[in-house]
């Protein structure tokens, strides 16, 4: 895609390169000058470009286990599955995680897509692989904003509770994931969330460049009264 500024240089996108909404949010991320790592271990994603150190490795093998039994009731202690373990690393490395799913209720199924599969929620989450990073980051008390493709609007979780939410505002470390089955009400949710932190960013240069106007404008002034003083002198 075609880069439009570098307003937003200096953010940083953890994410796992998988298609969908991970490449999505880097695609768009981009154009304004984000930086994506693309998390994986062993086997790439198909945009996977950084490969996590053997600590995450170790630690996300925990945390990934502890995010299941969160969501489903998991009863081991570590995990296998090198798709699940990398979320730790987004979630990790981010101070908010902005996620592209669909949130369940406890008792719906946590899987649905998976044919004859039976685990379902015991607490309120995120269908399917994306909803392991989004338990990981509550569990760590990190602010989480789920856009609910199919109620087609944005809720966060805040300390625990979740509630309706405004189209959010990135952090400067933000992990941008979700579905593969990414449609358009998906790719308009990710393109509100960068016009809003590109408009926010700007506001905000605009009020650091006039508060230092007004910083010259009173040097200035004290100048020009020594002068004046000077001169009367």
């Amino acid at each position: 895609m075609e880069r439009k500024n570098n307003i937003l240089e200096g953010f940083v996108n953890h994410s796992g390169g998988a298609v969908g909404s991970d490449s999505y949010w880097g695609h768009i991320g981009e154009q304004y000058g984000v930086v994506s790592n693309h998390y994986y271990y062993g086997e790439k994603t198909p945009e996977g470009n950084f490969e996590i150190s053997e600590e995450d490795y170790e630690e996300g093998r925990i945390e990934a286990a502890k995010a299941a039994r969160f969501n489903w009731g998991y009863q081991y202690y570590t995990m296998k599955d090198n798709r699940l373990i990398r979320n730790w690393a987004q979630v990790k490395y981010s101070e908010a995680i902005f996620a592209i799913g669909h949130l369940v209720r406890p008792g719906e199924k946590m899987f649905p897509n998976q044919k004859n599969d039976t685990r379902v929620a015991i607490n309120p989450g995120v269908e399917g692989g994306t909803g392991y990073a989004v338990a990981m980051a509550i569990l760590h008390g990190k602010p989480v904003y789920v856009f609910d493709q199919e109620r087609n609007k944005w809720f966060k979780n805040i300390e625990g509770k979740w509630s309706e939410s405004d189209v959010p505002v990135l952090t400067y470390n933000f992990a941008g994931i979700g579905t593969r089955n990414l449609n358009e009400n998906g790719k308009k949710a990710i393109e509100d969330v960068y016009s809003a932190t590109v408009n926010k960013t700007i506001e905000e240069l605009n009020d650091e460049y006039n508060k230092q106007l007004e910083e010259d404008k009173e040097e200035w002034l004290k100048e020009i009264m020594i002068g004046i003083d000077l001169f009367d002198k």
